[in-house]
């Protein structure tokens, strides 16, 4: 398998999202990503094999934050909500992640677009939820 196609000038991206489980890939985004980058990686809920890593080479020499989690927990979210802070912070669009909308009445369609692969990330809006933090 080869690394997908980048146009970053060769300076390698500044974040890598993984969450399709694909062995094979993790060595490609310790290459794609750039020195102080970092690396999201929320695909693996099975087990599917090893990969090798040099961990020198691969994530102190190039001072990489690797954010790993097997499954989300109530403790999982502030760091995946900082991880995604950071990552607007340096420019990239995570709100391009969200893909689809589906008001809360609706929610029979969201989880057909989920299990039909239909989309990055898909978002169930409650137009009565009032967040206290916003």
């Amino acid at each position: 398998m080869s690394p997908p196609e980048c146009s970053d000038q060769g300076h390698g991206r500044a974040l890598c999202l993984s969450s399709h489980g694909r062995v094979g890939s993790g060595e490609h985004h310790l290459e794609l990503v750039r020195r102080g980058g970092g690396i999201c990686e929320v695909g693996f809920f099975v087990d599917g094999g090893e990969y090798s890593i040099n961990p020198h080479e691969d994530i102190c020499k190039k001072e990489i934050m690797l954010v790993g989690s097997w499954a989300y927990n109530r403790w999982e979210y502030p760091n995946a909500y900082h991880f995604l802070q950071r990552a607007a912070r340096i420019g990239i669009p995570v709100e391009k992640l969200i893909t689809h909308r589906f008001p809360l009445d609706r929610i029979e369609d969201s989880f057909e677009a989920n299990i039909g692969q239909e989309g990055i990330k898909i978002i169930v809006e409650n137009p009565n939820f009032n967040p206290v933090c916003r």
